[in-house]
């Protein structure tokens, strides 16, 4: 990791049993191989609509967002091996 100049970000990393599952790029990972969004960025999705209701995006490109991130959803959901 040194050669890459990266370090370690004690405060994200855990390590511990896969059974209990884990979030990365996003998503929730389960030993029993149901996948889901992570629960972070659910909440990131609706504040994320909310900002844009809030600055007074019209509803054309709040549906727009939802479409988007629903889409993101079902394209990219990893399943597990």
């Amino acid at each position: 990791m040194h050669g890459l100049q990266m370090k370690l970000a004690i405060t994200k990393t855990y390590i511990g049993r896969i059974c209990k599952g884990f979030d990365f790029l996003g998503f929730h990972f389960k030993s029993q191989g149901s996948n889901a969004l992570a629960l972070k960025s659910i909440l990131h999705f609706f504040v994320r609509m909310l900002t844009l209701y809030e600055h007074g995006a019209d509803d054309a490109r709040i549906r727009m967002y939802i479409r988007r991130m629903r889409g993101a959803y079902y394209r990219e959901v990893p399943q597990a091996a």
